[in-house]
Formats: C-alpha cells, sequence, structure tokens
C-alpha cells in the first residue's frame, strides 16, 4: 500500500512537471529538487566521504618528521602523495560527473570545490589552481555571465536581498547575545562585591569572637583564681544584631545563587535552541544551500601559496577577509592559511602571530599542540630560545601525544645546552638516562640523533658522527630520521673530505630518501661523482697497505694475520675431515678493519672495501658510556678463541693476496699511480676541489718516476695550478712540459687555444660517441646505452675498430636491465663474434663467474702464470671440460651429449672420456678427452666445437672447454685451479 502511494505521488510529480508551460531555459521545481538530491547525495556526498578518508589515511599512515618544520595540516606529512592518487581520482570522478550532468543543481560549485581540494591532495597544483579560478570567476556574484548570477535570476529575491536579510539576521542575533553578556558580567561583578564584603564582614566576626573568648578566658582564669564559679554575661544586643545580619546576608546569597542558575539554565535552554535551528539548518541544506564561494577562495589561496604565487594568494585572502558575513570558521581557517604564507615566505614573525590567532579559534587540543610546537620551531629558527622553550611548554599543556611531547622534551634538553642554561655533559647525561627508561625503548634513535646535535653544536664533530651512527643503528621504523642522520654524516665526510666514507652515506641516503625530496638530487648528484672516488681512494689505500705489509719480516706478518682473524672473529671448523678447514673474506690486504669502520678513524680510511660486508653485520646493542670528559667509548668484544686454534693454513690464506715478488709490487705501484692520476683530475671536474687534485697529482709527479701518462698530468698540474693564481708553479710545469714533450698534443693546446677548438670539431667521431656512450654506462643508465649502440651500425657503418667495445658494453648492460640468461647469451655471441679481441678476455671472465668460478676476477699476473706452463705443439694433447656445481648424475648426462657429439663428427678418431674432480671447494669437475696427438689436430677438434657448440653439449649447463698438454694437465691438477691456464691458454693458442 505504502509502495503503491509514492509511485502515485512519483507520477502526479512526473506529470505536473512535464504539462507546467515555462519560458525556455526554465525547469520545473520537480525537476529542481530532483537535480539537487541526486547531486548531493549520489555525486557530491560519496566523493566527499572518499576525500574525508583519504585526508585521515594521509595523515595516519605518515610520519612526522620532527629534524624539520612540521606542515601545519595533517596531509601534508606524507611526502608522497602517489599511493592516494587512485582514491582522489575517484572523487574527482564523482563530482566531474555531477558538474556534467546535474547542472542546474545548486551543488555544482561545491563540486569544483571538491575538485580543487582534491587536486591540491595530489600534489596537483596545477590542475588545482586551473580548476578552482575557473570556480572563482564562474560562481561570483559579481559576473553578469556567471553560472552563480543566472541562477539568481527569476527567483522572488535577490542574492543580494538574501545576503541583507541573513546580516540582519546575525546582527540581530549578535546583539542579543552582546545586552546577555553584558548582563551576565554586570551580575558578576555584584556577585564578586558582594563576596568581598561577606569576607570582610567575617574577618571582622572572627575577630571579635576571638576577642570575646580571650576575654572569657581571662575571665574564667580570674575566677578560678579566687575560688569563684565563672557565670557567662547575656549577650548584648548588638551581638543579637549581626548575628540576625549574618542570617539574612546567608538567605540573600543563596536567593542569588537561585537566580544565577535558572539564568544559566535559559541560557542553556537558548543554546540548546539554537543549536536545533543549526540542525534544521543543516537538514534544509539540500533545499536552502549555502554557496561554497569562500570556502573555494581559501583553497585557492592555498594553491597559490605551494605554487609561490605570495601575492595572489595575499590579494585573495584580503578578498575573503573584507566580507563581513564571513562565518567564524572560515576566518579561523584563514588565520591557518596566512601562517602557511608567511612560513613560506620566511616571515616567521607574522606567521607566529597569526598561529597564535588559529591556537585561539582552534577547539580541538591535538591541533593546538601542534601549532605550539611549530611555533617553537619557529622561534628557534630566529635564534629566539627563550621563547621556543616556552612554546615547547605550551605545547605540552595542551596533552599532545606521546611523540610530539617526547620530541618537545629532547628539544628542551637540546636548547638549554645551546643557550647556555646548561652544560653540554649535563644535557647529554639526560638524554643518557631517557636510555635506561623502559617508555623509550622505541625510541633510541631519537636520543641519539639529539645527542648527535648537542655534540655537532659544540664543535665535537667526530662524537656527532658516532652519534648519528647509533642513531642509524638503533633505528627500527622511524624513516625521515634514519633519512637525516645518513644525510647529515653524508654531509659531514664531505666536509671533512673523506669523499669515499661520504659516497657510501650519499647512497645510503638515495635508498631511504623519496625522490620527491627537494634534497634527492644534490644526494644522488654526490653519490655519483663520488663513485669513481671512492673506488680509486679504495684501490690507493688497498694497494699502499699491501705494499707496507710487503715490508714486515714474516714473524711481523704472522701476528697481524693472527689480529686480523680475531678482529673478524673467522669461524673455525672443528670437524674430523676438515679440521682446521676456515672460510675467510679475501682480506684485499686489509688486516685491521674494526668491527665497525667509523668508529676507528684509521679504518675510515684502509677499510672502505670491507663496508658493505660490514654494515650488515653490525650489532644493534647499546654500548655507549660516558667518561669524565663526556665523551663516548665502544667497548671492545672478547677473542672468539685461543691463538692456538689458528693454523698456518689459516694464516696463509689471509696473507695470500700480499704481493712478494717484484713483478707484483711493480703492478701495485702502477695500480696507485693510475688511481692517483684519476683521483686528481676528478677531484678537479665532478667536485672543483682544485686542492685535492693538485695534491694528488703533485705526489704522483714528485713520488712516481716514468709515469705513463706524465703528459697528461703535467697538462693538468699546470691547468690547476693557474686557476689558483699559483703562477710561478704553473709556469714550472709548462716548462718541464715542453721540454720532456715536445711534440706534445697537450702542448699544442696550451700554446694555441684554436687546436683545441679544431679538436672540438671532431666531436662526431666514433671515438667521441664511444666516450658518450661510456659516461652513460658508468651513470648506470643501461637503457640510454642500448639505444645509442642500436645506432652504431647506422652512424658509422664502415668502423670496425669500436665494435669488439660497443659489444662488450651492450652485454653488460643487458645483464643489468634483463637478467643473468640473457648476460650470458650476449656475453658468449661477443666471444664466438670477436674470439681475437682484447675485450673478448674481460667477456671471457665474467662468463667463467656466472658459470660457477668464484674465482673468476681474480687478478692473474701473466708472466707468473705463463711460467707455471709450456708451450707444446708437437706434444699429446687432452680436451678438458671443466664444469662447475653439477651433480654425478648431471656430469653423466655432460658425458653422454660430448660421446654423441665426437660419434657423429670424429667416429674414426679413437677418441676416449674420463672425468676427475677438480676443486671441491668451487664444486668443479673436469672431463677429460683423450687424445690428440699434437696442438694443429687438437685445435681443429676445438674449433669444430666453438661451430657447433650447441651439439657438443645439448644440456643448458655452465662449462669452459680448453685444450692442454699432459704436462700442463699434470700443472692444473696440482694446482686444483685452471684460472692462471686460462690466461696461458687465451694468450698461447
Amino acid at each position: 500500500m505504502k509502495a503503491k502511494f509514492l509511485y502515485i505521488v512519483f507520477l502526479s510529480v512526473l506529470v505536473s512537471s512535464c504539462v507546467a508551460t515555462k519560458k525556455k531555459g526554465d525547469i520545473s521545481k520537480a525537476k529542481q529538487f530532483w537535480h539537487n538530491t541526486t547531486a548531493l547525495y549520489n555525486g557530491y556526498f560519496n566523493a566527499r566521504e572518499i576525500l574525508q578518508l583519504t585526508e585521515l589515511a594521509m595523515a595516519e599512515e605518515s610520519q612526522d618528521n620532527y629534524t624539520a618544520l612540521l606542515p601545519l595540516y595533517d596531509y601534508q606529512i606524507t611526502p608522497d602523495a602517489a599511493p592516494y592518487h587512485e582514491d582522489l581520482d575517484k572523487a574527482i570522478e564523482k563530482v566531474a560527473r555531477v558538474s556534467a550532468l546535474h547542472g542546474p543543481s545548486y551543488w555544482i560549485d561545491d563540486c569544483y570545490v571538491l575538485m580543487g581540494q582534491a587536486q591540491y591532495m595530489k600534489r596537483d597544483y596545477e590542475s588545482a589552481e586551473e580548476t578552482l579560478e575557473f570556480f572563482k570567476e564562474e560562481f561570483t556574484a559579481d559576473n553578469p555571465y556567471s553560472t552563480f548570477y543566472k541562477k539568481q535570476q527569476g527567483t522572488k529575491k535577490t542574492s543580494a536581498q538574501r545576503k541583507r536579510e541573513r546580516e540582519i539576521e546575525q546582527r540581530q542575533r549578535e546583539e542579543e547575545r552582546q545586552i546577555k553578556d553584558k548582563a551576565r558580567e554586570d551580575e558578576k561583578k555584584e556577585r564578586d562585591k558582594l563576596k568581598k564584603d561577606e569576607k570582610k564582614a567575617r574577618d571582622k566576626a572572627k575577630k571579635e569572637e576571638q576577642k570575646a573568648r580571650d576575654k572569657e578566658r581571662k575571665a574564667r582564669a580570674k575566677a578560678k583564681k579566687k575560688g569563684q564559679r565563672y557565670v557567662p554575661p547575656v549577650k548584648a544586643q548588638e551581638t543579637i544584631d549581626k548575628e540576625r545580619a549574618e542570617a539574612q546576608k546567608k538567605a540573600l546569597k543563596d536567593t542569588k545563587e537561585q537566580i544565577e542558575e535558572e539564568a544559566e539554565e535559559e541560557d542553556e535552554e537558548e543554546e540548546g535552541d539554537d543549536e536545533k535551528k543549526e540542525d534544521k539548518d543543516q537538514k534544509d541544506k539540500a533545499f536552502n544551500h549555502e554557496p561554497a564561494y569562500y570556502d573555494g577562495l581559501l583553497w585557492l589561496a592555498k594553491t597559490y601559496i605551494e605554487r609561490e604565487r605570495f601575492s595572489a594568494a595575499e590579494a585573495t585572502l584580503r578578498r575573503v577577509a573584507n566580507v563581513e558575513s564571513v562565518q567564524k570558521s572560515t576566518r579561523n581557517s584563514m588565520s591557518l592559511i596566512y601562517a602557511d604564507l608567511y612560513i613560506k615566505k620566511g616571515d616567521y614573525t607574522e606567521a607566529i602571530s597569526n598561529l597564535d590567532n588559529a591556537i585561539e579559534g582552534e577547539k580541538k587540543k591535538k591541533r593546538r599542540a601542534r601549532y605550539s610546537y611549530i611555533k617553537g620551531q619557529l622561534y628557534e629558527r630566529m635564534g629566539m630560545n627563550s621563547e621556543a622553550l616556552a612554546s615547547y611548554e605550551q605545547c605540552k599543556s595542551f596533552n599532545p601525544d606521546f611523540v610530539m611531547e617526547f620530541n618537545a622534551d629532547l628539544n628542551r634538553i637540546r636548547l638549554d645546552q645551546s643557550s647556555g642554561l646548561a652544560s653540554s655533559d649535563k644535557s647529554v647525561d639526560k638524554l643518557l638516562k631517557m636510555l635506561k627508561e623502559e617508555k623509550y625503548d622505541f625510541y633510541h634513535s631519537d636520543i641519539y640523533f639529539a645527542i648527535a646535535e648537542i655534540k655537532r653544536n659544540e664543535g665535537n664533530l667526530e662524537e656527532a658522527k658516532y652519534a648519528y651512527q647509533n642513531s642509524v643503528r638503533n633505528n627500527l621504523d622511524n624513516l625521515p630520521l634514519k633519512i637525516e642522520s645518513y644525510y647529515r654524516l653524508a654531509n659531514m665526510f664531505f666536509d671533512a673530505e673523506e669523499y669515499a666514507t661520504a659516497k657510501y652515506y650519499y647512497d645510503s641516503t638515495t635508498m631511504v630518501m623519496p625522490k620527491t625530496d627537494i634534497r634527492y638530487a644534490d644526494a644522488d648528484n654526490l653519490a655519483k661523482n663520488l663513485s669513481q672516488i671512492a673506488k680509486n681512494i679504495e684501490i690507493i689505500n688497498a694497494e699502499e697497505e699491501g705494499l707496507r705489509l710487503a715490508s714486515l719480516s714474516d714473524k711481523e706478518l704472522r701476528k697481524v694475520a693472527i689480529d686480523r682473524i680475531k678482529e673478524q672473529n673467522i669461524p673455525i671448523s672443528r670437524g674430523d675431515n676438515n679440521s682446521g678447514a676456515v672460510s675467510i673474506p679475501k682480506s684485499n690486504y686489509r688486516l685491521n678493519v674494526s668491527s665497525f669502520f667509523a668508529y676507528n678513524p684509521v679504518s675510515i680510511q684502509k677499510g672502505i672495501d670491507d663496508f658493505n660486508r660490514i654494515w650488515g653485520d653490525v650489532e644493534l646493542k647499546d654500548n655507549w658510556r660516558t667518561s669524565s670528559g663526556g665523551s663516548f667509548e665502544i667497548t671492545e668484544e672478547e677473542d672468539a678463541f685461543d691463538e692456538d686454534d689458528i693454523s698456518d693454513e689459516m694464516i696463509a690464506e689471509v696473507l695470500k693476496d700480499i704481493p712478494s715478488s717484484k713483478v707484483q709490487k711493480d703492478l701495485s705501484k702502477k695500480k696507485i699511480q693510475d688511481a692517483k692520476f684519476e683521483l686528481g683530475r676528478l677531484y678537479r671536474e665532478k667536485l672543483e676541489n682544485l686542492e685535492k687534485g693538485v695534491e694528488e697529482h703533485e705526489d704522483l709527479y714528485s713520488n712516481y718516476n716514468n709515469f705513463y701518462k706524465e703528459e697528461e698530468l703535467l697538462f693538468y698540474l699546470y691547468l690547476s695550478n693557474k686557476d689558483l693564481g699559483r703562477m710561478r708553479k704553473a709556469k714550472q710545469y709548462k716548462k718541464d712540459l715542453s721540454e720532456k714533450y715536445p711534440d706534445s698534443e697537450y702542448l699544442k693546446i696550451l700554446d694555441d687555444p684554436g687546436y683545441a677548438e679544431r679538436l672540438l670539431s671532431n666531436e662526431g667521431s666514433i671515438e667521441s660517441f664511444y666516450d658518450k656512450v661510456y659516461s652513460q654506462f658508468n651513470n648506470d643508465n643501461h637503457e640510454k646505452v642500448l639505444k645509442m649502440i642500436g645506432t652504431v651500425e647506422e652512424k658509422y657503418p664502415e668502423e670496425t675498430s669500436y665494435k669488439s667495445k660497443f659489444a662488450l658494453l651492450e652485454a653488460m648492460s643487458i645483464g643489468s636491465t634483463r637478467g643473468k640468461d640473457e648476460y650470458m647469451i650476449a656475453l658468449d655471441d661477443m666471444v664466438k663474434k670477436y674470439p681475437s679481441a682484447d675485450e673478448t678476455i674481460r667477456a671471457k671472465e665474467i662468463l667463467r663467474f656466472l658459470k660457477g668460478d668464484d674465482a673468476a676476477f681474480d687478478p692473474v699476473l701473466f708472466t707468473e702464470g705463463a711460467q707455471s706452463f709450456e708451450k707444446e705443439e708437437d706434444k699429446l694433447h687432452y680436451g678438458m671440460v671443466v664444469v662447475y656445481k653439477l651433480d654425478d648424475f648431471k656430469t653423466n648426462e655432460v658425458k653422454e651429449d660430448i660421446n654423441k657429439y665426437i660419434k657423429k663428427h670424429h667416429n674414426l678418431d679413437r677418441l676416449s672420456l674420463s672425468n676427475i674432480g677438480l676443486n671441491r671447494d668451487l664444486d668443479s669437475q673436469i672431463i677429460l678427452i683423450r687424445k690428440f696427438e699434437n696442438e694443429e689436430s687438437a685445435m681443429d677438434f676445438y674449433d669444430g666445437v666453438l661451430a657447433k657448440d650447441a651439439e657438443f653439449i645439448q644440456e643448458d649447463i655452465n662449462y669452459d672447454f680448453l685444450m692442454v698438454t699432459q704436462n700442463n694437465y699434470r700443472e692444473i691438477i696440482k694446482k686444483r685451479s685452471i684460472k692462471e691456464y686460462l690466461q696461458f691458454f687465451e694468450q698461447n693458442y
């Protein structure tokens, strides 16, 4: 029955709306009602819900960075709004649909404001500005062509009339409230006066009573002394009158209190009526819509601020401020927007003033606490520490959450030190005591960070570094703080010109810092620029340490090795079958690295190559303690085992990379020279640190004779000294260049500037193009490398000298972008295509490593490797297939493949197969193909295998194939390694 009734009502409304006579462009009331209701509840309401939930999520799922100025708005905490774009786009889509389908609705202005708000929260400020500027023009009552103006035409009351009526009504309500407030104030004054009079009367009565009691006590004592009975006097009429007056006053007071209670009840009833009226207004909003124009202007002002259009933002805010009818809540919002504007402009005084207004107008204590905390931060930036302390105290008075209150306490301790109210040691002691409190267990990283700030503030940079490092090590989930610690450490090491360490901290910074952070580009650029610098510093430190150790006696070396084993806590295997065996990481000459490299100033320079390994092994524990001077010490762990447990094999393994022969020492010196030359050039070109560049180059020129790039070295020494204004030195280096290398290209460049320009005209050569490709490769732009190499054939069809170089870069870029399998295929193709190129040696090393040879990149001196093997062309040869990490079943399958190949292509050669283990640690075996009469027949077989490798071994496995004489084969078995023979084979076959 109810459904039928509703159907009849709907049908009658529909018919009446269809037959009503209307002017062109007018719509019926029923249709207007439909547009308003549908726009509000089907579109705008849902979009607003999405927006509010997203705003809440952006606040709750993000973490404030208390080392930086807090944002004023909760939804600005997250550094990256990308995870919320999908939800915000849904909200935009809903209000856009409402705007398109329900143009006559009164809720279109709200939809545009919400659209601009969602775009603002997406950080798409340009789109938000466009939307809200359109809204500003389209919905103003001053523009006769606007949507708002047209909607008001034909109504019974104009917009101006309704506006005046609202203003009059508001003034009347305000006047009534003022009258009530005045009456309450007068009553309060009367009550206060009455209370004062009553207090005076009570005090006077107490004194009179005390006098009477004293008088009575004396009278009693006197009567007792005389042996008489004391009779109290009858009350005087005056006393009786006084008591009566007191009773009357009490009755009057009770009456007044009753009147006040009744007045308060009346006020509460009136306030309740106001609330009911406001509720009714809310319920009637769908039919009696309030324009969202001024809210839209506020969002436009906020957008202008983010776009740094500060003048436009101020003009927009003034436009809203000049309207008397603007609601109180809107004016409170304006105070916060003004504060944001002045913060962005750097006018902290005005920002603080507006924050005070925002605090006064804000009802929620959490927000008032936040604004007070930001005030403290602004006062700190202005150097007004006492005002900052007061603001942090104000923040605590508003009962903020635990984290904000905790950070306010940290700031107070830090400010006490920086203001001179407390010594550094006293402030640090307070922080160290906090470490022992259970409630701060999850905030040790924050406390160490505060210690670091105090130490840095007093100029104790070494202890500041240690504290920042402890902050990182104890950081559980505070990502903003970890970013700040890494970034500060990177900058401190960079400023100290400890570039190798700085590089690793910049790397760590870019790993955790969001790309939206304005500092990211700087940190990333420094990390890349320092990459080659760090690499060359490592080489110099490693080789110099190796040469230093090589000069020690055997006894001294043994002691160094034992100390190294103890420091690294290298585990000892005590099994019966392998007693004394040990797995030792490559020492690379670093025999004195501490448990964490940055705790030891020496190891900062000498321990860089072990950084990645050590970084992951740092134990997370607090081992700080204060001495009398307030400094920090690190407790060392006890030795993991006794010296008697260390075997000669272990010592030999640790010392195996120390250069011992003249050839090895010469090679170390050459590496140092190359690294110093490159380091000096990088200091000049990447960091523009001419002093450091000259220091490295002059050390190279003075201490290393016959450097093979000496003419280029002299060229750089001339340029850098000239740029530093050291003309006498510059002229001397130019003189050396002209005397030693009179035909040098570099000398021609110095004497004839036009010569350099003519060289630059050769920019389009393949050499220049290769340098560009290699530069992209060094910067890890591998996709760019592949694109550039793809154009080589088209650009340089006749060139062949660089093809193997491009092929290697292409293969390595494929490995970086497409994985191991495609990497191996590309390397294998290159080896076949360019078998005799120098780059092929490197490609084979990489292939061997990918196939399982962990020692593929171990440095092998060609001279020493060759002396172990002999070239015997007429001797018997074997084919040698080396396979890695295969079980017996797979090894037998490989042998079957080789047998099939031999039967198909060499059936009459009477070849046989056998296999033997090569190296148990590397899990490698040799499958031997016996036998060939001489080198020529062996290499015929070898070339055939290369041409038909898919038939030779059909399984997708990793292997090396070589030809070897009987004597050389015995030497390989003795060494239990093919790495040296690989070099010999590549040189001689």
